[in-house]
């Protein structure tokens, strides 16, 4: 009688261990996927930002200022705070406006926008406030 107590009372303590085990696993994979959900947010806020340079840098030509890209951007990051756009242009814009002319005499004082831009997305800078725009959106 006794072994048989002990052998369900080990069964049971198996089965709980394996059950918890599972469900361990089962809330490290949503975490994933939402730690995975939130990186797609910001790289797309990232490239909103790029085309936003862009956009600034040329803003005489009209093939740049009525791409889709932007209204695609703003859909697929879904951001609810207008503001947050607002601010990623007004950066861009100062960062755009930050890239100098070239000192090499070849260039003509050219500025090398593309380089620049791409600069400025992927800065630590943009990329520390663009992690802020979670707290905003987790305070709606």
């Amino acid at each position: 009688m006794k072994n048989i107590f002990v052998f369900y009372s080990l069964s049971l303590l198996s089965i709980i261990i394996l059950l918890g085990c599972q469900n361990k696993n089962r809330s490290k994979q949503s975490i994933t996927a939402i730690d995975s959900a939130i990186e797609k947010k910001h790289k797309w806020l990232k490239e909103y930002a790029l085309c936003s340079c862009i956009k600034y840098s040329f803003k005489n030509d009209s093939a740049i200022s009525n791409h889709l890209s932007f209204t695609i951007y703003k859909e697929i990051t879904d951001y609810d705070k207008p503001a947050i756009y607002k601010l990623i242009y007004r950066l861009s814009k100062k960062a755009s406006n930050n890239i100098k002319p070239s000192q090499i005499a070849d260039f003509n004082g050219k500025r090398a926008i593309l380089s620049g831009c791409i600069n400025f997305a992927e800065s630590k800078t943009l990329d520390s406030l663009i992690k802020t725009f979670d707290k905003i959106e987790n305070n709606r």
